[in-house]
């Protein structure tokens, strides 16, 4: 953990984690500043004996959360906050249905859209708990620098609220998740005025779901009493 995110730090915190291949649990926390913080140290420290990790970086990519997520033993892990996505930052480790990991919890600070959970589903080949926010409404690319990319979405943003796709991103894990929660009750959905296309969350293709913890709208349009919902509130 440190609070100076200055280039020799980073240096020395990669310096010092190359130094402990045997660690079974790592938490990494950086302070909020421009400089993100690359771990070099995976490139010759394998940390074949780790098998928890927490992250805390408000810089961090999801380039990064994946090439902790397909360490050899990692099971679970714990992302406090992702940010930022661009094509490139998907690492040559990814491979489908190749991560160990079993345990994946994605903290309020996550601004992830749908086609990014989707991409990190695709990932493990046996999740089982899985706890995230709701779906960022925004594309992967609505944040680009490029001038073209942020003009083709700006019409379209941001887009209607969607349980539906929702139920397409969580698509990948629907042969071994056991437990779902979505940290967000997604109230403001309703409180803001968001359009919502009217679907429902359909998890009957989760074969192995036994508990789940889901806001109230990814079942109903709106908050109001409506003889649509056949008795449920």
């Amino acid at each position: 953990s440190w609070e100076r995110c200055k280039p020799l730090v980073h240096q020395k915190s990669n310096l010092l984690l190359l130094q402990l291949p045997q660690i079974q649990s790592l938490s990494l926390k950086a302070s909020a500043d421009w400089r993100r913080f690359k771990p070099t140290f995976l490139r010759q420290n394998t940390l074949r004996f780790l098998t928890e990790v927490n992250l805390d970086d408000t810089n961090l990519t999801v380039g990064i959360v994946i090439r902790f997520m397909f360490l050899e033993h990692v099971r679970k892990m714990t992302v406090d906050s992702v940010q930022r996505w661009t094509p490139e930052t998907l690492p040559a480790c990814y491979s489908k249905k190749a991560s160990p990991i079993t345990n994946l919890c994605f903290g309020l600070k996550c601004n992830l859209s749908g086609e990014i959970i989707h991409i990190l589903l695709e990932a493990p080949h046996a999740l089982k708990n899985l706890i995230l926010p709701m779906p960022s409404r925004f594309p992967p690319s609505y944040k680009s620098q490029d001038p073209e990319i942020r003009s083709s979405w700006h019409a379209a943003l941001p887009r209607p609220f969607s349980p539906l796709n929702i139920v397409q991103s969580l698509s990948p894990i629907s042969h071994s998740l056991v437990e779902l929660t979505f940290s967000d009750p997604g109230v403001s959905q309703w409180i803001t005025g968001t359009k919502h296309d009217g679907s429902r969350l359909d998890l009957s293709e989760f074969i192995q779901l036994k508990k789940c913890l889901i806001p109230a709208n990814l079942f109903f349009a709106s908050p109001n009493a409506d003889t649509t919902r056949n008795g449920l509130y």
